[in-house]
């Protein structure tokens, strides 16, 4: 339910109101659901132009799992979306 409702706040151009959804969903789970609603919201947010946001999120998740490259990609992400060749190059 929680994903399609996120669905329908991101096709109608409610991105913000998708995130937030996301991240109550995170706080309300089990460890296991809270971390794929938590990478999912720093993937919308990467979407959304909000790469500090994200990156902070994805930073979290990554020291809990260093060798997921799933997480490592999508930091790399937030700093090639965001044009910031030094911060992709130093990270």
């Amino acid at each position: 339910m929680v994903r399609a409702t996120v669905d329908f706040y991101w096709r109608n151009k409610k991105q913000q109101q998708a995130i937030d959804l996301l991240m109550q969903a995170a706080r309300d789970s089990h460890h296991e659901l809270a971390t794929q609603f938590t990478y999912e919201a720093a993937r919308k947010m990467t979407d959304a132009r909000q790469f500090e946001p994200a990156r902070k999120l994805l930073t979290t998740l990554l020291q809990e799992s260093p060798y997921n490259n799933e997480y490592a990609a999508a930091v790399a992400d937030t700093y090639l979306h965001n044009g910031d060749n030094a911060g992709l190059r130093d990270f």
